[in-house]
């Protein structure tokens, strides 16, 4: 019976039959309320909208067309793959390739790459092209489900009209996407070829909504073969990975790996596929954890951020307040320096005004007498007008102010600001829960971010000063975490180049704030909470505040016992006790006040014997190491100050002396000798031991040219003068350069002939400036 006489007999017999065929959505004679009918619409409404997200291609954006997977189980449309790898510039010919590389059959024999739209990641393409990748099965069921919902929804009044006629849909084939009628799926049914086809009543659908979840299962009726129409899809090749029926085996099968679909296979399937759903649980837990872990840690990173922000604004609030309070100190300075010199001129300036209005008047008489007066009355007011001009003219020449004690007010401004700090960043590992996992281990590096605001003592120069040009400069120095030259003298720009390594390096924070002048050619200088200065021009030794200002001196030029003949250098006890050498061949033991309570050594090379004793130091231990530039050694003496041995003899080899000029000790039990003529320093143990030695003769940096004084700082850091670079410079003590300071001159900052040089407890460096009469 063909199509026309089918539907022409449902035509007639449609009334017959109209209480046996299933009820559809809107029918009249629909058993349910209309609350129900709602629930219904709002259901199907809502899984429509959940499918509509599932089913939408990343790529286009529009509900999937042949589904396929990526290796890294992106999912596009089979067409958006094809554009991709056209679009691929692994796909693009090459214009200088020959005609045969660019040809298509070879192009498609060594197929490109293809990226991922989603991740970015980059796949081989199979050797026929996009259709080698795999159908994605699951997402095609639910794109079939949405496809489903969607046509039914959209039906007015869910009145779904069958594909092949008019007639009222009662069913809807799964596996077609097509709705048939009543005549129409009793065709469907009995075609051999859809024998197995799912097929859902529209009536059951209606009457349990729940069953629209079932539309998504994957289909458990076996398909037929693409190729070989009559067989059915029973086997699975393991090696091309898809369904094949029997006679694939025979051919395009033959070698490959395939088996049967059977219950049992599909069992150990399924349980691989759990077991591998579990592990990928504990993956998402483990990446779920390590998120959290990274997002605290972001916490705390921003935490730190704002408040060592908050910190250097405090800092910064602070620094503020101490300068205001510095310009309130230095404008009271002004006035308070400038109130006597000022009340003074002011107080002459009254007294000329007078003599002025005494001179006007006189003038006055003067001119009246001579206009008006008579020969007589000249006469006789003459020696009364002289007496009284003689006696002006005296209070004017008494009363004139000398051009010599006319104030000079300066002031002198800080040269760099301290800098309130630094921020340091320091990488370490959080501490978390699971310390074992690998996971927790990768994810737990964290940075730590900590602000130094304490702000080092600000050190500005001597407010204003009134008939005396002392002002303050003087070398600060502060520990950074990077090397930073700051430029301050001239002739170190190359300095600046070079990168020390280590732990830390040394920055120079700004420059001299003290330059204490009228220092008689100052020669060796030690400093503790005040300063000692050898002074070749005035033969004695000089105790100065650290400011500058001069507390005491003793010695003067003589041979007797507590007088120096040029001294030379100056060292300090524990105890505050001054050891002093000079050129009469000896050395001599000081109190803090300057008296003499011991003189040691006379001329000759023998034990207690000199003769030309320089540099003096003394150890932690509280030995005594004097430098003996004539003898080419350095002596040893013991706490008492007698003897202990000699350490060197002339030459050139390591541990051998040309011209020591001084001596200086570390922490560790290390002494370092200015090796002068040999432009050296070598590192000893305290008994003598040759350790090292490092420099060279020349102006370059690191090279030294005559050292002269040498000193070592708390942090191991070794400053040397050097006579004929004019300068100082900085090493580690295991001899590598840092920078130098100062050039020849006698400008601020430059040095001429540098001799002495003392680090204090603040890192603060005192350089002796021979040439130029001064201490920086």
């Amino acid at each position: 019976m063909d199509d026309s006489k089918l539907h022409d007999r449902a035509d007639t017999s449609d009334s017959d039959e109209a209480s046996a065929l299933p009820l559809v959505p809107g029918s009249e004679t629909a058993e349910r309320s209309d609350d129900e009918a709602i629930e219904e619409q709002s259901h199907l409404e809502q899984k429509a909208g959940e499918l509509e997200a599932k089913v939408s291609c990343p790529q286009c954006s529009q509900c999937y067309s042949d589904p396929r997977f990526l290796p890294c189980l992106h999912i596009f449309c089979a067409g958006c793959l094809e554009q991709l790898a056209t679009a691929s510039p692994s796909s693009h010919k090459d214009e200088d390739a020959t005609p045969e590389q660019n040809d298509p059959v070879t192009e498609q024999a060594k197929p490109g790459a293809l990226a991922c739209p989603v991740c970015g990641k980059e796949f081989q393409l199979p050797p026929n092209g996009t259709k080698g990748f795999q159908t994605a099965l699951a997402m095609a069921e639910l794109v079939k489900s949405y496809q489903f919902i969607k046509r039914y929804n959209s039906s007015p009044s869910r009145e779904v009209k069958c594909d092949q006629c008019d007639m009222k849909a009662v069913e809807y084939c799964y596996m077609c996407s097509k709705f048939a009628c009543d005549i129409c799926s009793g065709i469907h049914k009995r075609w051999r070829h859809f024998i197995g086809h799912r097929v859902v009543s529209l009536d059951d659908l209606e009457n349990d909504p729940a069953k629209v979840k079932a539309l998504s299962a994957a289909c458990e009726v076996w398909s037929y073969c693409p190729k070989h129409h009559d067989e059915k899809l029973k086997l699975y090749c393991d090696t091309c990975q898809e369904f094949i029926c029997c006679d694939c085996t025979v051919k395009s099968h033959k070698e490959h790996s395939y088996e049967f679909v059977t219950e049992d296979t599909l069992t150990a399937h399924r349980e691989r596929m759990l077991d591998a759903k579990t592990s990928l649980s504990d993956l998402c837990q483990q990446l779920e954890s390590s998120q959290g872990s990274l997002a605290a840690q972001t916490e705390r990173i921003e935490r730190q951020i704002a408040e060592t922000k908050a910190q250097i604004e405090a800092a910064l609030t602070q620094r503020r307040e101490k300068l205001d309070l510095h310009k309130r100190t230095l404008l009271e300075r002004v006035d308070e320096v400038t109130r006597t010199p000022l009340s003074e001129l002011q107080r002459r300036g009254k007294e000329i005004e007078d003599l002025q209005q005494q001179a006007s008047t006189c003038q006055e008489f003067l001119s009246q007498n001579l206009e008006q007066s008579s020969p007589t009355c000249l006469i006789s007011v003459e020696r009364t007008v002289c007496d009284r001009i003689e006696e002006i003219s005296n209070d004017v020449h008494q009363k004139q102010p000398p051009q010599r004690e006319m104030p000079r007010i300066e002031f002198w401004p800080a040269m760099q600001v301290a800098p309130l700090g630094q921020v340091t960043c320091c990488r370490g590992r959080a501490n978390t829960d699971d310390s074992s996992s690998a996971d927790s281990e990768i994810s737990s590096e964290f940075f730590e971010v900590h602000s130094t605001t304490e702000t080092p003592e600000i050190m500005y120069p001597t407010p204003l000063s009134f008939h005396h040009s002392l002002f303050m400069q003087s070398i600060h120095l502060g520990m950074s975490s990077r090397f930073e030259s700051s430029g301050l003298y001239p002739g170190n720009e190359t300095s600046g180049d070079l990168q020390p390594t280590g732990a830390e390096t040394l920055k120079f924070l700004g420059i001299p704030v003290r330059t204490i002048e009228g220092i008689s050619r100052p020669n060796g200088i030690a400093v503790t909470n005040r300063l000692a200065v050898c002074e070749f021009g005035t033969h004695q030794v000089s105790v100065l505040e650290l400011d500058g200002k001069r507390v005491t001196a003793f010695g003067g030029k003589g041979e007797r016992k507590g007088r120096f003949l040029f001294p030379n250098s100056v060292a300090t006890d524990r105890e505050g006790k001054f050891l002093v050498s000079d050129a009469n061949y000896r050395i001599q033991l000081f109190t803090p006040a300057g008296k003499c309570v011991k003189c040691i050594g006379a001329k000759g090379s023998g034990e207690l014997q000199f003769k030309d004793p320089t540099g003096v130091a003394i150890s932690k231990s509280t030995r005594a190491f004097i430098c003996d530039r004539a003898n080419n050694h350095v002596m040893v003496l013991d706490k008492m100050l007698s003897f202990s041995t000699m350490i060197g003899k002339k030459g050139k080899q390591a541990g051998e002396f040309n011209c020591p000029s001084d001596i200086a000790c570390d922490g560790n039990g290390n002494i370092y000798v200015a090796d002068g003529w040999n432009h050296r320093v070598q590192v000893f143990t305290e008994d003598g031991t040759f350790i090292h030695q490092f420099g060279k003769k020349g102006s370059a940096p690191g090279q030294l040219n005559t050292p002269s004084h040498l000193c070592v700082d708390p942090d191991g850091y070794i400053y040397i003068s050097e006579i004929r670079n004019h300068r100082v410079s900085i090493f580690r003590s295991n001899g590598e350069f840092v920078t130098f300071i100062g050039s020849e001159g006698n400008k601020l900052g430059q040095l001429k002939e540098p001799r002495g040089v003392a680090v204090d407890q603040n890192r603060v460096l005192y350089v002796s400036d021979f040439g130029n009469n001064r201490i920086h």
